[in-house]
């Protein structure tokens, strides 16, 4: 697929996906049009009702049709927001790791030996920061793996229990029958604690106020009765929690707001069990008929005492005072195991049932479903014929991770979109027109890396823009050093301020978080460099100027701790008043207390010798560079008895040479010219030997500073 096709295609999913996200959020957000005021009572009723996306604690429930959907554990707002936001984070930080980089390829060789710099640069090429930039994405997936993982182990460990009849744990709905079957959700969980001691929760999640189509048995008169309150005090959630010490605490969750508790039972004085904890629990290891107070939370009386708690009727007093239903001392129930697949709990009136269907399978059940019915023939029918659907826990997980990932590639696009933008505004990129283009990248070794060009701001002033993309690709399809050197250019210029020296304007990151990142260097127009002005330099006093000029700014550079090691005439520049300025710093390198300094890039044509034989180099290489460049540079008529071919051969033989050894005779014997001792004491092979920039600038030749030149 071609990259246009591919981007076609990342481009109509993401619209889709914000299509979806969108969709979602709205969803999710109207629901705050229902007021908790007193007055607007009925209209937040009918909006919890009716709407198809229901978020509680307990998971989400989804309205389709007749059919309604638990989704234990996921909370919609909450997992889109968090999805968004870690996506978001992703996004920036994606970002920030690679200006980071950027910085550490610009500055490593500050805090980091030449040997580790260098497997730092060795890194860059070989594409190795490129997963670094994604690593916070990868720690994100790995998170949602490792949480997809455990909620897969937990599931499974609790399916093992559940077949080997060692423990019942698990998640087990409780369905209410086919009148009630679209008027609430009840689901059990059964748990362990640290001690092995058995702990049990009942969530009862309203769905619809409106009444019953058929007459109810008591208790579920009084369960719908419950749910209808519930939906009157906006209550979304009621979670009875049964404790292994046999107290009974109530809670209750209002729509948009927080959870309340009371405690309706307290513990014991003597040991028992309440239904939930016994009956579920040690069930199927049953071996005889059992008493138990199977009725004692769930009897009309405390189904009444609940209603009255959510309604706000009782006082603290009444609410902790021990209600008779809860003492098992009183309670006439009996627990009778009917066959392997019933357990039937029938007191004076009434009987209850248990019901183990689907206890072997991966789906809720583990560890069996409960109906609350009278009938046994229709207990099969009742969960066959119910619109009542339970997911999987471990799906949680799963939808977690492919929300990220929908909102990622949604982030991906638009708020890399936005901080592109607001990057591009910030640094006024689009307030600059091309005037013209200097230089065009070429892949080919030794050829031009970076574009260069000169723009114009509005203001009528021009500048020159530089641009190398992260991924600039070398002849042996490697990432190309230059970009590091573009970068390590951008942190030297930062630190020179010199006249003498091009000054950095602006700099900035295009695209940052990608591999076709592009690094831009906006900097002052400093004129046209020598290669492109002068074919041959024919005046004297042009010719002192490019000296001049080109020493003051190697002395400032020196002075800041840099050596240049790339001085030649495309790196000299010469505006039209004659002012000369050092530019492209990509190769300078930072000098230690012995003056000398790590060689990076460099021309041979214009490289001392030293700089040929060794991984480090005198800051007086710059002066063999500056004598090659202006030798070079020259007119054979200004150099006169200076004049040899043998310089240009000895230097592609890159020899170490005297240019004293080279020169006629005449010159050699006689009496210098100030020209031919300045030449001859710049291209000395020894380094040490070459004088200093200060001595330099006080010779006979520079001696007369000669004024601005006319153009």
């Amino acid at each position: 697929m071609s990259d246009k096709g591919r981007h076609n295609r990342r481009w109509h999913i993401a619209r889709q996906v914000k299509e979806l996200i969108f969709y979602l959020l709205l969803c999710l957000a109207l629901p705050v049009v229902a007021s908790t005021e007193p007055e607007d009572a009925k209209r937040a009723e009918d909006v919890l009702e009716l709407w198809p996306l229901r978020t509680v604690p307990a998971g989400t429930v989804l309205r389709y049709g007749d059919a309604r959907v638990l989704m234990p554990g996921v909370n919609l707002p909450e997992q889109v927001a968090q999805a968004l936001t870690t996506a978001a984070v992703t996004t920036v930080t994606r970002k920030l790791i690679h200006h980071f980089l950027i910085w550490t390829l610009g500055n490593g060789d500050r805090f980091l030996s030449h040997e580790h710099y260098l497997r730092l640069l060795g890194w860059y090429q070989s594409g190795l920061m490129d997963d670094a930039l994604w690593s916070w994405h990868y720690l994100v997936r790995l998170t949602h793996m490792v949480n997809m993982g455990q909620q897969l182990l937990h599931g499974g460990i609790n399916r093992w229990f559940n077949l080997s009849g060692l423990k019942r744990v698990g998640q087990m709905p409780v369905y209410p029958g086919r009148v009630l079957d679209s008027h609430l959700l009840m689901d059990i969980r059964l748990d362990l604690d640290w001690q092995d001691r058995a702990t049990a929760v009942l969530d009862i999640i309203p769905l619809k106020s409106t009444p019953a189509e058929e007459p109810l048995p008591p208790r579920l008169q009084q369960i719908h009765q419950l749910s209808v309150v519930a939906l009157q005090n906006h209550v979304d959630q009621i979670r009875l929690i049964f404790s292994p010490d046999d107290s009974v605490s109530l809670g209750w969750h209002k729509h948009g707001g927080e959870w309340r508790e009371r405690l309706v039972s307290p513990a014991a004085t003597k040991p028992h069990s309440s239904w939930l904890l016994r009956n579920l629990v040690t069930s199927y290891g049953l071996r005889e008929s059992e008493a138990w107070s199977m009725g004692s939370v769930l009897d009309t009386d405390m189904l009444q005492r609940i209603q009255s708690i959510i309604a706000g009727k009782l006082s603290e007093d009444d609410i902790c005072e021990t209600h008779p239903a809860l003492e098992v001392a009183g309670s006439s129930g009996e627990l009778v195991r009917l066959n392997d697949r019933h357990l039937i709990y029938q007191s004076e009136n009434s009987h209850e049932l248990l019901h183990i269907l689907n206890n072997d399978s991966y789906s809720p059940g583990l560890p069996g479903v409960m109906i609350l019915g009278s009938d046994i023939a229709e207990t099969s029918e009742t969960v066959r014929q119910s619109r009542q659907y339970r997911l999987p826990e471990w799906l949680a997980a799963i939808g977690a991770s492919m929300l990220y990932d929908a909102a990622a590639l949604l982030m991906n696009e638009t708020l890399d979109a936005v901080l592109e933008k607001a990057n591009r505004h910030w640094h006024g990129a689009d307030n600059f027109e091309l005037v013209k283009r200097l230089k065009v990248p070429k892949r080919q070794r030794g050829g031009v890396a970076t574009r260069v060009d000169r723009v114009r701001d509005k203001q009528g002033k021009t500048w020159v823009r530089k641009y190398l993309n992260w991924d600039h690709m070398a002849e042996d399809d490697k990432y190309s050093g230059i970009f590091a050197s573009l970068a390590r250019e951008k942190q030297i210029l930062m630190e020179l301020d010199d006249e003498h020296i091009i000054r950095l304007k602006d700099s900035w990151v295009e695209n940052a978080g990608h591999r076709d990142a592009t690094l831009v260097l906006l900097e002052e127009d400093a004129g046209e460099s020598l290669i492109h002005k002068y074919k041959r330099i024919n005046s004297a006093k042009t010719l002192k100027n490019v000296f001049r000029g080109t020493l003051q700014g190697l002395d400032a550079a020196h002075k800041k701790g840099f050596a240049h090691f790339d001085i030649k005439p495309e790196n000299i520049m010469e505006d039209g008043q004659g002012h000369i300025r050092l530019g492209d710093f990509g190769g300078a390198s930072r000098l230690g207390a012995d003056g000398r300094a790590q060689v990076g890039i460099m021309t041979p044509s214009y490289a001392a010798p030293e700089m040929h034989y060794g991984k480090s180099s005198h800051w007086q290489a710059d002066l063999w560079s500056l004598g090659i460049t202006g030798y070079n540079r020259a007119s054979k008529k200004l150099l006169g008895d200076l004049y040899t071919n043998d310089i240009k051969l000895l230097q592609k033989t890159r020899s170490r040479f005297e240019l004293m050894d080279y020169l006629p005779s005449s010159v050699r014997t006689g009496k210098k010219t100030p020209m031919a001792d300045f030449f001859t004491r710049l291209l000395v092979s020894d380094p040490v030997s070459r004088p200093s920039i200060p001595e330099l600038l006080q010779h006979p030749f520079l001696a007369e500073k000669p004024s601005p030149l006319r153009r």
